[in-house]
């Protein structure tokens, strides 16, 4: 949980009351609080189950794709749901609100931003009404991501921090080829490669992210980025927290 995020378990099978609980302070991440508890049950259409396991796959593929199995998508295997009596009972990942129902707006909103074109995204990241920080990537390596806070109150034509280069414009000319506006705005970001990618934690369902602040800040041209298909560095922070949790609960319910 962080602020108004809660991610869920989700499962058909109701899981053990009293799963263990524990907390500990990451120093990048913050105050861990590890807590799984039973939030209730709801009834599902076959077209909110199929919303459920999609915004279960964006997030897997949002969070390990892009390292481990560049080539291969995680997809939702249906046969699973036929084994109920198993030691670890079918589930996926969730989203709840605040008031512990599920957050329909917030899983339809993920699944409709992950389906956007690339020009769809470019069109994003120039839009002037941008509305909490969000995941850019450049337009020259869709590999790399950053987490942008807002403007910079720089633009392209402003001195580049390094003498090798007259301004950002000259830096991205030179080093890259890529023509900007000298008018161009700059955006403060960090990337997302320098928040950690895993954590030696136990049981893990919420974090606050107070401790970012040594994670080196950087200047991104407007004109040269688009949003990531999962453009929510909440969700992304979230995600880190997962194998963690997923191991221990596994690991719970197979002694």
């Amino acid at each position: 949980e962080s602020g108004a995020m809660r991610l869920a378990l989700m499962s058909l099978s109701r899981l053990p009351e009293h799963l263990p609980a524990s907390s500990f302070r990451h120093k990048e991440l913050g105050l861990i609080e590890c807590q799984v508890s039973y939030c209730g049950n709801t009834t599902l259409s076959r077209k909110d189950w199929k919303e459920l396991t999609d915004f279960h796959c964006i997030v897997f593929n949002s969070r390990w794709r892009q390292r481990r199995t560049k080539s291969k998508w995680f997809r939702f295997d249906e046969r699973l749901l036929a084994n109920h009596d198993q030691a670890v009972p079918p589930y996926i990942i969730g989203c709840l609100n605040t008031s512990g129902g599920i957050d329909w707006v917030f899983i339809r909103k993920t699944i409709h931003e992950f389906s956007r074109s690339l020009n769809a995204r470019e069109k994003a990241a120039q839009s002037e009404s941008m509305v909490g920080p969000r995941i850019w990537s450049p337009s020259y390596n869709h590999g790399v991501s950053y987490i942008v806070y807002g403007p910079s109150g720089k633009t392209c034509k402003d001195p580049f921090p390094s003498e090798d280069y007259t301004s950002f414009q000259d830096y991205y000319a030179k080093k890259y080829g890529l023509e900007v506006s000298p008018n161009g705005k700059m955006f403060l970001a960090k990337r997302v490669g320098d928040f950690p990618q895993t954590l030696g934690a136990t049981q893990v369902e919420s974090f606050i992210d107070e401790d970012i602040k040594n994670i080196p800040a950087v200047e991104l041209p407007q004109d040269l980025f688009a949003e990531s298909p999962l453009a929510d560095p909440v969700i992304m922070l979230h995600s880190i927290v997962l194998p963690q949790l997923l191991y221990q609960l596994e690991c719970y319910l197979t002694v």
